[in-house]
């Protein structure tokens, strides 16, 4: 999937679980908003520029696609926010990072079972490495491609959804950068 795939899926998820739980009157908040967005990114994140730029993993899909990998930085994570009260925060992070892995392995199936070996990285082995690819490159070929223009059309209606919840998480940011300013 696309990042911005990724994104819109994780954001409808969350709007969902928001939307049905505490009597459908939560909407998503800006904090978790943030820490769901990062959690859809974050394997691709870790995987692409190791695998890719620096050969240090087989693939672009292996380290942080692991579900290995995913159980015990998901439990380590939400054992850190338990004790900073934040649970919401690493729920959130871990709905998106599933997301993200739900995803790309409902791609990987349309290439056979074979394809889902990520998930099970290192126990079972990658296929042998990817051709050479840049991150623009890949972007530009799978946004031109039918699932790519689907995926942005999702991504266009989500993001309308997040504007119609008062795109939560966007005011965390801007008075984040604000923050960095040196005036003041």
């Amino acid at each position: 999937m696309l990042p911005w795939g990724h994104a819109a899926v994780g954001y409808l998820l969350y709007a969902a679980v928001c939307r049905y739980t505490e009597g459908g009157k939560r909407i998503p908040e800006g904090a978790a908003v943030l820490a769901l967005a990062v959690g859809t990114q974050f394997a691709d994140l870790v995987d692409k520029p190791l695998a890719w730029y620096l050969g240090a993993l087989p693939t672009g899909r292996s380290l942080a696609h692991s579900l290995f990998v995913a159980a015990a930085l998901l439990a380590l994570l939400d054992r850190f926010a338990a004790s900073a009260d934040r649970r919401d925060l690493s729920a959130a992070f871990a709905l998106g990072y599933l997301a993200h892995l739900a995803g790309d392995a409902i791609y990987g199936l349309g290439g056979g079972v074979e394809r889902l070996q990520f998930l099970l990285w290192p126990v079972i082995p990658q296929p042998p490495p990817e051709a050479s690819h840049t991150i623009l490159e890949v972007l530009i070929e799978l946004t031109l491609s039918p699932v790519g223009l689907l995926e942005s059309a999702l991504f266009v209606a989500t993001t309308g959804l997040w504007l119609s919840h008062r795109a939560p998480g966007l005011w965390l940011c801007v008075e984040a950068v604000r923050s960095l300013d040196p005036r003041g």
